[in-house]
């Protein structure tokens, strides 16, 4: 055979052959391709507070209660093979629903009485991967439902005065504390499967207890309790590989 067909047949021998060979490599890049999840985030959490502080010899004793709701929601979450792949800021979240009351006795002073009905947050607030911050699995995800909330209470005392205050419930670490996982961070797997489509769902519940991080807590706090409850969703967007 000339040469020239010689070399004719063995480009097209090549040629035959290529997409057999090609084919295990196209599988393993396929196999390879992490799979990346968009969901539209939403939740809402109710917060009760409750404060006691008291004066040792026990002549000055105040007690604050205070309760709220706050929902809130983001359009983009992405989550790549099982991890959050934040973090992600939410800004569009309200907070409600708000009852607060302060009452405070002395042996032979002026007693004040304080009730509000209103609440404000306007900080943002983030959720994102766990475990750089804690040390979780890398399935983890911390959810901060809201940064600072500021209760208005009308106030009068027995002295005939009227004025105005406030009861701060902050989620932020006391200074010169290392990041911890605070009242209201919540552990939240991600690895959860989504099988149906309709996307992820957790129930939100934390209890804490004690003077340490108290919001308002100081010398004085004898007793601090807060609680909340709620429900985060990850409701889906789109299911695919990479972009």
């Amino acid at each position: 055979m000339p040469t020239r067909l010689r070399i004719a047949a063995a480009a097209a021998a090549a040629l035959t052959l290529a997409p057999a060979a090609l084919a295990p490599a196209v599988a393993d890049a396929a196999r390879k391709q992490p799979k990346r999840a968009v969901y539209r985030l939403a939740y809402d959490v109710d917060v009760t507070y409750r404060h006691v502080r008291e004066t040792e010899d026990a002549a000055y004793k105040e007690v604050t209660t205070a309760s709220f709701s706050v929902r809130g929601k983001a359009n983009r979450v992405e989550v790549v093979d099982g991890q959050l792949d934040g973090p992600f800021t939410i800004a569009n979240l309200h907070a409600g629903a708000a009852q607060a009351r302060r009452v405070t006795t002395t042996d032979d002073g002026t007693n004040k009485s304080c009730a509000g009905t209103s609440a404000l947050s306007t900080a943002p607030t983030t959720l994102f991967p766990g475990k750089p911050v804690y040390g979780w699995r890398a399935s983890a995800m911390a959810f901060l439902p809201f940064l600072s909330v500021d209760l208005f209470m009308a106030c009068t005392d027995s002295d005939g005065g009227s004025f105005d205050e406030t009861v701060t419930i902050s989620n932020v670490s006391p200074q010169k504390r290392k990041p911890v996982p605070t009242r209201f961070h919540v552990n939240a797997d991600i690895t959860e499967a989504d099988v149906d489509g309709r996307g992820l769902e957790w129930t939100l519940r934390r209890s804490d207890s004690g003077k340490r991080g108290c919001p308002g807590g100081d010398y004085y706090t004898r007793a601090c309790t807060t609680t909340l409850t709620g429900t985060l969703r990850f409701l889906p967007v789109s299911a695919r590989g990479r972009r």
